[in-house]
């Protein structure tokens, strides 16, 4: 029996999508056959439970922003963490983890003996500002062509990968997130999170999740909330999460008068409940590589407005909800009406389509399984001396 693989992760400070897709792949990748070890930072509140998992961490301190010597000193740190572990593969998450991992593969006349892999989670043409697009790019793609292998979380961030980083097809994967569906198949009654909440038994009730960021957009769906107040005067909305925007986001719904019917209820460890309150979810994202909410929502059985952008038309379609133009409130209120405007039971067939996509196409046993073939592959061709680009391992299907 062969020894498990020694798998690094290296992560920045990180929340939201990006901490779920990796403790969800840590649960589910089989202690059998990866040896899983965390590069993080010091603050991280999570360690606790990552040790449960079985994953031994190393602390790294990485700033969020690009700091030449903060930068080369983590870079430096890292090195000495891959050489005295002697990992077979380091895979970092995010372009600025994706960064260090490559500085820590400066070394001259020293070749390189484990296989690096960067995730990308988000897109790459996030700006309106054009130079900051390309530069933004021009080091994904450098970070692209140092590393063995590139993995992204959507077609649709594939194809930004191999067209603005200029990388060959076969060198990047798309592996989709992936979420526990079970998880959302028996949920608590409605009324419990309403009651909880004050909000009415018969209201028509709008949802949305995200960290509470310009990105999110959360700021239009006030706005389409302000549209559709006299068309739909029984429906409350409620906002979940977090984040640096909340204060601008509570005062613009006081501007507006919308206060007795908008809710926030602040970042919920748990959010079962309000999912089972829902009667719409909505994410007025302005930039996403595959909402992980997105996708939970649809395992909750939920109809989805969502803006069209990145991974979101991958998994939203008139079937199952409504795609909308990001940054435009009224396309995002005539998307809402849409689905206001159908019966419960119309509701709930939309509702049911999704969940049925999720359990065919996202789950977090498919997410894990394409990982460990990657690992595999990529540790093959190592342990043979073939390359980075070799084609892969034969199947053991």
């Amino acid at each position: 029996m062969n020894d498990p693989l020694k798998v690094m992760f290296v992560l920045r400070p990180v929340a939201g999508g990006i901490k779920k897709h990796l403790f969800s792949l840590l649960q589910n990748l089989s202690q059998n056959k990866i040896q899983p070890m965390i590069v993080c930072s010091p603050e991280m509140p999570e360690q606790d439970y990552l040790g449960t998992l079985g994953a031994a961490i190393y602390h790294l301190p990485i700033c969020p922003e690009i700091n030449p010597i903060r930068d080369w000193q983590s870079a430096r740190m890292l090195r000495r963490i891959i050489r005295q572990t002697e990992v077979d593969i380091v895979h970092a998450h995010s372009f600025k983890a994706g960064y260090i991992s490559i500085l820590a593969d400066t070394l001259p006349f020293r070749r390189r003996n484990y296989a690096l892999v960067c995730t990308f989670h988000n897109q790459l043409h996030r700006y309106d500002n054009v130079l900051k697009n390309f530069v933004t790019a021009a080091a994904a793609s450098s970070i692209g062509k140092k590393a063995d292998h590139v993995v992204v979380i959507s077609r649709a961030l594939l194809n930004e990968a191999v067209q603005m980083m200029r990388l060959p097809a076969e060198k990047v994967t798309c592996v989709y997130n992936g979420i526990n569906p079970s998880e959302f198949a028996v949920l608590p009654p409605p009324s419990q999170f309403r009651q909880e909440q004050g909000i009415p038994e018969d209201a028509l009730l709008i949802g949305t999740v995200a960290r509470l960021i310009p990105q999110k957009g959360i700021q239009y769906l006030i706005e389409a909330a302000a549209i559709l107040r006299d068309r739909f005067p029984k429906v409350r909305y409620v906002i979940t999460g977090d984040g640096p925007m909340r204060q601008l986001l509570e005062q613009q719904v006081q501007a507006t008068g919308l206060a007795e019917i908008i809710t926030f209820t602040g970042f919920r460890p748990k959010i079962d409940d309000f999912l089972a309150a829902l009667d719409l979810f909505v994410l007025p994202t302005l930039e996403e590589g595959l909402s992980i909410a997105i996708m939970e929502a649809m395992a909750a059985a939920k109809p989805v407005v969502a803006s069209d952008v990145g991974g979101v038309p991958e998994l939203i379609s008139a079937e199952n909800g409504a795609l909308v133009r990001p940054g435009d409130a009224k396309s995002l209120a005539e998307g809402i009406a849409s689905l206001l405007s159908i019966d419960e039971a119309k509701r709930a067939a939309v509702g049911a389509c999704g969940r049925r996509l999720i359990v065919e196409r996202f789950t977090v046993g498919q997410m894990a399984q394409e990982h460990l073939r990657l690992y595999e592959d990529l540790s093959f061709r190592r342990r043979r001396g073939r390359g980075a680009n070799a084609a892969p391992a034969p199947s053991k299907e």
